[in-house]
C-alpha cells in the first residue's frame, strides 16, 4: 500500500483496488473541465477530417495506370552490413529515376534484417522501365547471396473507386 499525501488516501493494485482519497485532491472546475473536453473533441475531429480529405484526394489523384510494387527482403542477419549500402544507394538512384512516382525502403522493427520496398509508377510501361536499369539489376544481383528468404515481389494497381 503507498500512501499519497495524507492520511486520509490510500491506493493499493490494480484490479479490485481499495482507493480512499480526500475530497480536496477532487476539487474539479468544472467549466475549465467542459472546455478542455470541447477543445480535445475538437482536436481530434479536425485531425479526422483533414485525414479523411487527404485521403479522398490521395484517391481522386491514384492514376488508374498507376503501378505500384511492394518488394519484400529478408537479409541473412550475418550479411546486414553487406546489404544496407546497396538498399541505400538503391534507394538514392530511384528518387532521382524519371520513372520512378515515389520509392521508400523501409527497414522492419524488430528484424532489421528484413526490410519492404515500396515503389510506384505511373504506368506498367514505367514500371518495365525501371526493372531494365542498371542499377536495379545491381541491386538483385547484389542482394541475391545475401537473401535469408526468396526476393518477394508483388505488383499492385490502384483499387477501382466506385461511383
Amino acid at each position: 500500500m503507498a500512501q499519497l499525501c495524507s492520511n486520509d488516501a490510500s491506493f493499493t493494485g490494480t484490479l479490485g483496488a481499495v482507493r480512499r482519497f480526500p475530497h480536496f485532491l477532487f476539487t474539479i472546475d468544472r467549466d475549465a473541465l467542459r472546455m478542455k473536453i470541447f477543445l480535445a473533441a475538437s482536436i481530434v475531429a479536425s485531425v479526422a477530417l483533414s485525414g479523411a480529405a487527404s485521403a479522398a484526394e490521395v484517391a481522386k489523384s491514384a492514376s488508374p495506370l498507376a503501378i505500384y510494387a511492394v518488394v519484400h527482403v529478408d537479409i541473412e542477419p550475418k550479411d546486414l552490413k553487406t546489404a544496407l549500402p546497396l538498399l541505400q544507394s538503391f534507394e538514392q538512384q530511384a528518387a532521382h529515376d524519371t520513372a520512378v512516382v515515389s520509392i521508400d525502403v523501409l527497414q522492419q522493427m524488430g528484424a532489421e534484417n528484413h526490410f519492404t520496398l515500396l515503389e510506384k509508377f505511373s504506368s506498367a510501361a514505367g514500371y518495365d522501365d525501371f526493372v531494365s536499369r542498371p542499377y536495379v539489376k545491381a541491386l538483385r544481383s547484389g542482394l541475391q547471396p545475401l537473401l535469408g528468404g526468396p526476393f518477394d515481389e508483388r505488383i499492385h494497381r490502384a483499387m477501382p473507386q466506385t461511383q
